[in-house]
């Protein structure tokens, strides 16, 4: 036990004036008449004996009045197990301000609670104090110290981010902290509702030994929430005025075993579609949702979830392009109708069709597909463009002609880093029955979503090889034999699908075969689709579009919901990649615009997955954590005036000059007794 002013204690010298008004007793004594006298003896002896029992108990009464009388100015406390007793002239706050600190707590929500609880926070800390404060969107303005005026006008700018924060990462941001004057911070709040699935784990986390940290956990009440995990389409595009399909994945965590949700599907501001389902606890549901549009412009769309208390993930935002045009480059010297008709039949694909020879070059970048059809030697000026298209994203199909150059063909898949290819021996082939392909491996995700059935007795074409590779684990369609017909090759970000036989009749019935449509149809959409989504979140740092033209310089501004910027962005083929900044931006539509102020693209926004998972550290579990950390320090926050208290007596101590006048007050009204009745 300590005391706040010790120098009081020197009052307990005040003891000695009732010791000494008890042992010379000033009282005048008081005559006392009898009639009979024969019983004063016995009087006179109970009579003494009772008044040096009351005296001893009105002395005793006396000092311990004057000893808590003094104790209650010296002001004892407790000391406790706190931080207070050091320096403190740097301290890192860490504020949580994601969107879970929306839960409601006693005295409002929790970024506005842990704000108020902050600044009361302050005024208990030297004047002196410095302050680095770190949010979720650790910004480049908190990087550097505020004394305690402009570290209170800072939080009162606190807005809620979505962006969240690992425990890690906000352990290794306060390390990297510069323009502290060389001051060493060795007081850390961090204030945050502790969201496991945001935090990431504790037991590892390495901390300055050397400092001391308060975890303030803000204790959320239990609650459920259903969030919709993932969007896509029933098919790999939309057809206007047909009926289309979107498939919701939707999430559930709750108290209840059961929870009914209602969505609904607006299209351009107008509703319609909805669906109403059952989700169970802790078990992933996908809903189809039916809907039909008109019109070939891009379409804006937002789901929306009935569901509360939790509802800053109510609606996501995704675009539905109607008509997206793959660009189809088809070099093809063997004038194959099949390809051609394949891809003029279905208006999604933009088919440019020319020979090796009056190729324009300039076309490549900007293409989807691109496919080589019975080109005998590849010229070196296209194998080295091919060769580039592809490793910067392009896909690529390759149909040999019946005359191919092995060499040449070898040259350019040495290029594109794929293994080499030999020649079949012209008399093995003859017999149809031995070169039939087998029914393709369900299971392969190139396949998904093109059959509706999985048939293993389903007709297959037949197809004589003048090609074979080695490596036959990269075989979508094969023969009896094991060898590949048509073969599946990444390089760089791109994909080769290469055909070991040309489309001629004298060679396969592949082209004329029901296979042949969903087949190549699947790689012209997959070209597409394979880095556009529907929605982007916050969390995906950055997103991918096809450009029209990539040709000229561009320069390209995200616009939308009051902001306006130019984000870091990069061109690598015919894609755009921006990156998302750390700004405080809600979710929506944001458009991408050009230099000259036309828009390339909408961009839908949306929050992280993670944010949406309602499982938060208990007490008992961070108390687990402090037990390998004893630097840190816990304490819970319910409300301001609570925590307060836990505070000061966790970091002053706990004071006891309340008990103390009480203890006084006591006495002095046990004297008064004394004398009065006793």
């Amino acid at each position: 036990m300590n005391f706040l002013y010790p120098s009081f204690l020197f009052a307990l010298s005040a003891i000695l004036i009732p010791v000494i008004i008890h042992l010379f007793n000033f009282q005048r004594p008081v005559k006392v008449l009898f009639t009979n006298v024969s019983f004063l003896e016995v009087v006179k002896e109970s009579t003494s004996t009772r008044f040096r029992l009351k005296q001893i108990l009105i002395l005793l009464s006396r000092i311990l009045f004057i000893l808590f009388l003094v104790l209650a100015f010296a002001q004892p406390i407790i000391q406790g197990n706190g931080i207070g007793a050091k320096s403190k002239n740097n301290v890192g706050v860490y504020l949580d301000n994601s969107y879970s600190m929306e839960n409601e707590l006693e005295d409002g929500k929790a970024l506005d609670v842990v704000t108020k609880s902050l600044l009361s926070l302050v005024d208990l800390n030297p004047a002196s104090t410095n302050y680095a404060l770190l949010t979720n969107n650790f910004e480049g303005k908190d990087l550097f110290k505020r004394n305690k005026g402009r570290f209170s006008e800072r939080l009162s700018e606190i807005k809620f981010s979505n962006e969240y924060r690992s425990a890690e990462e906000v352990n290794n941001r306060f390390r990297n902290l510069g323009d502290l004057e060389s001051k060493f911070i060795n007081h850390y709040y961090w204030f945050s509702d502790f969201q496991k699935s945001t935090m990431g784990s504790l037991e590892n986390l390495v901390l300055d030994s050397l400092s001391e940290y308060y975890w303030i956990p803000v204790q959320n009440k239990e609650v459920s929430n259903v969030f919709i995990d993932s969007v896509w389409l029933g098919t790999p595009y939309v057809k206007v005025n047909q009926n289309n399909e979107i498939n919701v994945k939707l999430n559930y965590q709750g108290y209840e075993d059961n929870k009914e949700v209602n969505l609904k599907l607006s299209i351009d501001g107008i509703q319609v579609s909805s669906a109403v389902t059952q989700v169970g606890n802790g078990i992933s549901l996908v809903v189809k949702i039916p809907f039909n549009i008109t019109g070939n412009t891009v379409k804006k769309c937002i789901l929306t979830i009935d569901d509360s208390p939790i509802s800053f993930d109510n609606q996501y935002f995704f675009t539905i392009n109607p008509s997206p045009k793959v660009n189809v480059l088809l070099v093809d010297d063997g004038n194959n109708t099949y390809l051609r008709n394949l891809f003029n039949n279905e208006d999604i694909f933009v088919v440019t069709s020319t020979t090796s020879g009056n190729l324009d070059y300039s076309s490549i970048p900007v293409s989807n597909l691109v496919v080589i059809n019975a080109v005998k030697s590849i010229p070196a000026s296209l194998s080295e463009s091919i060769a580039e298209y592809v490793k910067k994203g392009g896909d690529l199909i390759y149909v040999p002609a019946s005359n191919t150059d092995i060499n040449n063909l070898n040259g350019f898949l040495k290029s594109l880093n794929i293994s080499q290819v030999d020649s079949y021996a012209s008399d093995t082939l003859g017999d149809k029955g031995l070169y039939t392909l087998v029914p393709p491996d369900f299971n392969n995700p190139f396949f998904k979503n093109i059959f509706e059935k999985r048939d293993q007795n389903i007709s297959m074409p037949y197809a004589f090889p003048i090609l074979y590779s080695p490596n036959q684990s990269n075989g979508l369609l094969k023969f009896k034999n094991g060898r590949s017909f048509l073969s599946e090759f990444t390089s760089g970000k791109g994909k080769l699908f290469f055909f070991a036989a040309p489309f001629n009749s004298g060679y396969t019935n592949f082209p004329r075969h029901a296979l042949f449509v969903p087949v190549l149809y699947k790689i012209g959409f997959d070209s597409f689709s394979s880095y556009e989504k529907l929605g982007y979140s916050f969390q995906d740092k950055n997103f991918t579009i096809e450009l029209n033209d990539t040709r000229g310089e561009n320069i390209f501004t995200i616009e939308g919901n009051g902001v306006k910027f130019i984000p870091d962005q990069r061109i690598l083929g015919k894609q755009l990649i921006v990156e998302i900044p750390d700004k405080e931006m809600g979710p929506g539509f944001y458009s991408l615009v050009n230099k000259q102020g036309n828009l390339e693209r909408i961009i839908p926004l949306n929050f992280g997955k993670k944010e949406s998972i309602m499982d938060f550290y208990s007490i008992d579990e961070l108390k687990k954590v402090q037990a390998t950390h004893p630097n840190v320090k816990i304490l819970p926050l319910e409300n301001t005036d609570s925590f307060l208290k836990d505070f000061k007596n966790e970091e002053q101590g706990r004071p006891l000059w309340k008990y103390c006048l009480i203890l006084c007050l006591l006495f002095l009204l046990t004297e008064i007794l004394l004398i009065r009745f006793f």
